[in-house]
């Protein structure tokens, strides 16, 4: 009588060890049905994100870009500014240096007729 329950006891361990690994088979299953389901929803998502990455860094170079034109626009409008008051300096002093000259009286036309 021993030895039914040994076998009763490696039948109950044959039991067991069959329990896990059709367990382990449906977790499997499962797990790769999500995967496929995950992976057809996020995988266009992604590739999104890259695309956006890449025009966001593209934009972002172009507003560098932009920001480094801007500021030599402004070198070239303050070296023009200074040359203006410096001709205008220049004028006035000029102005000032010649004597004005008496305006010439304006001829009135002649209408022939």
């Amino acid at each position: 009588m021993e030895s039914v329950g040994v076998v009763v006891g490696v039948l109950a361990m044959f039991v067991a060890l069959a329990a896990v690994f059709f367990s382990s088979l449906a977790m499997k299953k499962t797990d790769e049905a999500h995967d496929t389901f995950l992976h057809a929803h996020i995988d266009p998502l992604a590739a999104e994100l890259v695309e956006i990455k890449g025009t966001l860094i593209k934009t972002k170079k172009l507003a560098e870009s932009q920001q480094t034109d801007f500021a030599g626009l402004k070198e070239i409008k303050q070296d023009l500014t200074d040359a203006l008051r410096d001709i205008e300096i220049r004028i006035n002093a000029l102005k000032e240096a010649v004597p004005a000259k008496p305006a010439k009286p304006a001829k009135t036309p002649t209408w022939p007729g």
